[in-house]
């Protein structure tokens, strides 16, 4: 391990958030916008004496470890060809940090995705491989070469600080998993399960016992022919009890009670909104409502990072997201910390074992993110790190709920976000359906909306039909509705807009990412007389060769088929690519070659049409960074691309 480089300034509880050298929010540079978080995944150590940093240094993500209130001790680099995701205290010596990268593996597969989890000892020592791949064997031409696998820490077992329980894929199929108890020190293990059917997670209880297992089988290849299959350790048999359920169904085992014939579920109650349940994994039926949000679903369960006792759940309404804790303790640190830091939404990013130090991170629409240092014996609260850097939250544009009627009555959320400064009438606009679709925009920062609103543009996100966080019903009405009603509601979203008086119907484009790009290209053919333009970034163009082309993955196939439909004929109306001659804007697409969701080609080839069709189209290929153009060069250079596009077509107020 190398010590930390003396040109990176790292200083704890100095650096303050006034130190911005822009004046106006036009003058902050795309860069910015487009960075990744400088700093994030903060961990204090379980007693509190440390703490850890992913911080990027040159362009790579580094692990700084530091005493607390001391200097950096040392800054842990990835893997050649690697990166590093994440990392966490396994004891109060041994972190480990999970890296990902590509690489060549057996001829069939080709160039794939594969991550370690590394063992280091802060003490010193040569950092551990604990999560070892399976070694494959080539035909007779080609040489023995690894194969991928991915680990995924299953329990972290703080009780017993030598051990964690680790699910690898060890053969590299994902048709199962193996979970071994691995010594964080040195990386031995023992296999406590190998393959059990087609389980592609596994969940222990409390006591640290795999208690649960959730694969998908494919029996047939209709678009029925999956099921999702569970099995549940029956403590009063010592067997596993096997379920079925369909693909599209809600229901999910999240954590367990202390007595493991209990669990915390999550399924849709009778009005279609999900919910928290008490469930008895025996009889196979809930038997009592923990918790629920009126209008809204629940999201996440939250445990307790020592003891897996669940501690609180996650839920989003209009207003961004919550947290309720059932907790008293915890509660009660969350009540301090949105007093302290009003208008914030707070996360208990990490805390000690004493629950004595808590690291909180805190967000809003205009905060980009912010950490600071609890002590609970002395009530003070230190700012540590800012997440980005340059970002003045002074500098940007809160974003406003809003909501509208579609065409046919339903009522479609959404959210506005408009120039600092600005009276809010007449101006240019962004419409920017977001991904997904089975996903929603909520209030919070997000770097694409601020950029674009620091150029003078007003920017409409609309939660179409089909969005996720809403009920049910909302969701299944975006069902097949691909091109057509969920589309509809962006266009009536765009027209309520004009109607209003914000936008100016001179100067409006359409932009999206992913089902967004799509909306943007269905846009251009479909109401070619809304916009001035389009921008479709990694955006899907050929409805019929999607279905096509994840035919053979398990869950993709069906997924589509309960989505977008089957009849080719009606895939093909709502496709950019077979409705080139209704195109008349301009339409920039942006493509990332590396893309695993959506294949580039989805992008090359609706160019190459446009060209040969004489249509006004620009392209730009950016090479890594994947679906979501997770590195800040890519992401840079689509916010600067798609600067100059609007500036041609709509310009901007700034």
């Amino acid at each position: 391990m190398r010590k930390i480089v003396a040109a990176v300034v790292f200083i704890f509880f100095l650096i303050t958030q006034g130190a911005f050298a822009q004046t106006t929010p036009s003058e902050i540079p795309a860069e910015w916008f487009a960075a990744l978080p400088k700093n994030s995944n903060v961990r204090l150590s379980p007693d509190g004496e440390h703490f850890l940093i992913v911080s990027f240094i040159d362009g790579t993500r580094y692990v700084i470890i530091t005493p607390m209130g001391g200097k950096p001790l040392m800054a842990i680099p990835p893997y050649k060809d690697f990166s590093i995701s994440w990392a966490n205290w396994a004891n109060n010596e041994i972190i480990l940090i999970n890296m990902s990268g590509e690489k060549e593996a057996h001829s069939a597969f080709g160039k794939i995705t594969v991550n370690r989890t590394i063992s280091y000892n802060i003490n010193g020592g040569k950092p551990k491989d604990i999560a070892k791949p399976a070694r494959v064997k080539g035909t007779r031409n080609q040489k023995r070469t690894y194969m991928a696998n991915y680990s995924l820490i299953l329990d972290w077992m703080y009780e017993d600080p030598d051990h964690i329980l680790l699910m690898i894929d060890e053969d590299g199929t994902d048709a199962a998993l193996e979970v071994r108890k691995v010594n964080v020190k040195t990386g031995n293990y023992t296999l406590e399960m190998d393959f059990y059917g087609p389980v592609q997670r596994w969940m222990t209880d409390q006591q640290n016992a795999i208690r649960f297992g959730r694969g998908m089988e494919r029996k047939n290849q209709s678009a029925d022919g999956e099921v999702v299959v569970m099995y549940y350790s029956n403590p009063e048999t010592g067997a596993f009890d096997k379920h079925e359920q369909h693909p599209s169904s809600g229901f999910s085992v999240r954590a367990f009670f202390e007595d493991p014939r209990f669990a915390y579920t999550i399924d849709e109650n009778d009005s279609g909104y999900k919910v928290l349940y008490k469930f008895d994994m025996v009889n196979w039926e809930p038997v009592e409502t923990i918790f629920e949000v009126e209008n809204y679903n629940v999201g996440s369960l939250i445990e307790d990072q020592f003891t897996d006792q669940p501690i609180g759940i996650t839920y989003i309404d209009e207003g961004g997201s919550k947290i309720h804790y059932f907790d008293p303790f915890f509660a009660k640190i969350h009540r301090m910390m949105n007093k302290a830091l009003p208008g914030s939404e707070i996360t208990i990013n990490s805390y000690d074992q004493a629950k004595n130090l808590f690291v909180i991170h805190a967000t809003s629409d205009i905060e980009p993110g912010a950490y600071y240092l609890f002590n609970y014996s002395t009530k003070n609260l230190a700012f540590m790190e800012g997440a980005y850097e340059g970002l003045d939250p002074r500098l940007m544009s809160p974003m406003q709920e809003i909501s509208y009627e579609a065409r046919d009555g339903l009522i479609i959320p959404g959210y506005l976000t408009i120039p600092l400064g600005s009276d809010g009438k007449n101006l240019p606009t962004v419409v920017l359906p977001h991904g997904g679709p089975e996903v929603r925009d909520y209030w919070g920062y997000d770097f694409l909306p601020q950029f674009f609103a620091s150029r003078g543009y007003a920017v409409f996100q609309p939660n179409f039909r089909g969005s996720g966080g809403y009920s049910k019903d909302f969701a299944d009405a975006g069902r097949k509705q691909w091109g057509l009603k969920m589309q509809d509601d962006v266009t009536d979203g765009a027209l309520w807009m004009i109607e209003q008086g914000i936008a100016d119907p001179s100067r409006m484009c359409i932009m999206g990412w992913s089902y967004g790009g799509y909306v943007a290209l269905t846009a251009a053919f479909n109401t070619p007389d809304l916009y001035q333009c389009s921008i479709s970034v990694n955006g899907v163009s050929d409805l019929p060769a999607i279905l096509y082309q994840d035919s053979n993955f398990i869950g993709a196939a069906s997924y589509w088929k309960r989505h977008i439909g089957e009849d080719k004929e009606i895939l093909k109306q709502n496709s950019a690519i077979h409705n080139i001659d209704k195109i008349r804007m301009p339409v920039l697409v942006i493509a990332n070659r590396d893309d695993p969701t959506v294949d580039y080609k989805q992008s090359t080839s609706f160019v190459k049409k446009m060209k040969k069709a004489g249509k006004s189209v620009r392209y730009f290929e950016i090479k890594e960074g994947g679906h979501s153009a997770l590195e800040g060069v890519g992401r840079a250079v689509i916010l600067k691309e798609a600067e100059k596009f609007l500036a041609r077509y709509i310009g901007g107020g700034s």
